[in-house]
């Protein structure tokens, strides 16, 4: 599922300004959207009724790419729930993520 990553402005600011682009607001916004972004696909593929989490430590922007990524991608998710139905909609998130065969009750990230 391909996702488009839209940073609020406030962390948009500076982005030039740190001495290593890791450490700004923006890179940390992007990195963990990103993160738990695909975090809340692994879960439902596994768990399709599953809430993502969306609760992370770090800086405000850091904390705010983490919620803003997992509501996206469980929105998302929905959307294609209402769309095609669950079961249809988590073999296709199993399908990208390359798993053929999941155990019960094995959820990552739970």
């Amino acid at each position: 599922m391909d996702h488009q990553i839209n940073a609020p402005p406030q962390y948009r600011s500076g982005q030039n300004e740190a001495l290593d682009w890791s450490y700004s607001d923006i890179a940390r916004y992007i990195s963990r959207y990103d993160e738990r972004w695909w975090n809340c696909i692994r879960v439902r593929a596994v768990d399709i009724d599953a809430v993502c989490l969306t609760m992370c430590s770090g800086t405000p922007a850091a904390s705010q790419g983490c919620a803003d990524g997992a509501l996206a991608a469980s929105e998302r998710i929905d959307q294609n729930i209402a769309r095609f139905g669950k079961h249809r909609t988590q073999k296709s998130l199993q399908i990208l993520l390359g798993i053929t065969e999941m155990p019960k009750n094995d959820a990552p990230g739970k």
